[in-house]
């Protein structure tokens, strides 16, 4: 039993797919997660594109309850590939909806890390660049390092989509124990 307080992070996967290699080295970290820590998925398939109009005291539900979880959650990992050197699409609609309302953002002074993995040969970089520009406003706490922008990532996984390369493992393991120090401090 650890002596530990319990943290609660909340992850968002930034692709949609079932079968993500980003998924695949999202449940890796969270499986090396200490006892202490509880990791809850934020869904941001099923969230309308972010509109004013309909964000008013009647939100809808999707709206209200992704806010709700990071709002509680003592920190937000975001696991992501990278689309057309930016920010896929789906990913972009859910931090606009956890900024607003602006004011009262729970994005605002929130600590944050960023995991990319690409096939490619940047792994991701433009899209954690571009996550550490949105959180900007808010003041948000972010993970600088260790960095993780996972080149041909597929690489290092399995016929069976799981992480079988030691050494990225090895690497993974050093991010999560960063990420929970980090958080815990």
């Amino acid at each position: 039993m650890s002596d530990n307080k319990p943290l609660n992070i909340a992850l968002i996967i930034g692709s949609l797919r079932k079968e993500s290699i980003n998924r695949a080295f999202a449940e890796y970290m969270v499986s090396q997660m200490p006892e202490h820590v509880t990791v809850t998925e934020c869904q941001i398939d099923d969230l309308p594109l972010y509109n004013e109009d309909i964000d008013t005291d009647t939100a809808p539900e999707s709206y209200t309850r992704i806010r709700n979880q990071v709002g509680e959650a003592d920190a937000l990992l975001i696991v992501s590939p990278e689309y057309n050197r930016s920010i896929p699409g789906g990913l972009k609609n859910a931090m606009d909806i956890l900024s607003r309302p602006k004011d009262g953002s729970v994005l605002n002074n929130i600590k944050v890390a960023f995991v990319t993995a690409s096939p490619g040969t940047y792994g991701g970089r433009s899209c954690g660049f571009d996550l550490r520009k949105i959180m900007l406003p808010f003041a948000a706490q972010v993970l600088l390092a260790p960095e993780v922008y996972l080149s041909h990532a597929t690489d290092a996984l399995g016929e069976d989509n799981k992480v079988s390369s030691e050494r990225t493992q090895q690497y993974l393991q050093k991010f999560v124990d960063a990420f929970v120090e980090f958080v815990e401090d």
